[in-house]
């Protein structure tokens, strides 16, 4: 099997997975996705220069396809469960084109210099276009939400919950910038390691001008605590310009 067919394989079984959820996968219309990508920390020097030769080479073979990559650095944030040093967001026409774009000879040529340069990667292809504009003189923080039901009612009542924090987020300079949910994940880089995971129903970019004011006022506090009873988990990402 061709690296093209399990990396295929492998997409098409994460379409599959239930999940519950009210949104639908669009298979014939714009791909939008978030890599994290994970650098083996002994030698890390190494393995962000061996990763940025590959987006060098990369960014020249998606622009022939019509798609976009930009690339973040993780300052803080993850777990045991989803670590990252750089975030990418990409996007493609179609799944037709990015098919067409796996089975590039040029992408095949240079697909070992990702996997040599990382020790974890996750992809989470998301419901809408999702690409940060940095803001200057604040901090800015990408956030993943796992709902313990995925429904309306959690929804419209986590919305309800945090519209308390108006005045407080003015107060901050706390605006958020972007929204859209998860639609199919994986997990693993080469084919024979790659999995489906579950996919966060809530994705969500701030832009935060007093990050510690912010999350240190009680109000904050409060609501973030009274949010435990309708999410499972929760991931956060302070992302900042690349170097």
């Amino acid at each position: 099997m061709t690296l093209f067919t399990r990396l295929l394989a492998c997409l098409l079984l994460s379409l599959l997975t239930p999940k519950d959820s009210f949104a639908q996968t669009p298979l014939d219309g714009p791909v939008h996705y978030i890599g994290f990508n994970d650098f083996p920390q002994d030698d890390l020097a190494t393995s962000k220069e061996q990763f940025d030769l590959y987006l060098k080479k990369l960014k020249p073979i998606m622009e022939r396809f019509g798609m976009t990559l930009s690339s973040y650095d993780v300052s803080y944030g993850g777990s045991e469960q989803l670590q990252a040093d750089v975030i990418t967001f990409g996007s493609a026409p179609t799944m037709g084109v990015m098919q067409a774009f796996f089975r590039d000879p040029e992408f095949q040529a240079i697909f070992p210099l990702l996997h040599g340069a990382l020790s974890g990667h996750q992809v989470i292809f998301t419901s809408s276009e999702f690409n940060p504009k940095l803001k200057p003189n604040t901090h800015t923080l990408l956030a993943l939400n796992w709902l313990k039901e995925d429904t309306k009612e959690s929804q419209l009542k986590l919305k309800s919950l945090f519209s308390t924090l108006t005045k407080t987020q003015r107060q901050y300079g706390v605006n958020q910038l972007e929204k859209t949910s998860g639609l199919f994940s994986n997990t693993g880089l080469s084919p024979d390691e790659i999995q489906p995971t579950a996919a966060p129903h809530q994705i969500e970019l701030w832009s935060l001008e007093d990050a510690h004011g912010y999350l240190d006022h009680s109000d904050t506090q409060k609501a973030n605590k009274q949010a435990k009873e309708y999410i499972q988990r929760s991931e956060d990402f302070w992302i900042t310009a690349r170097n």
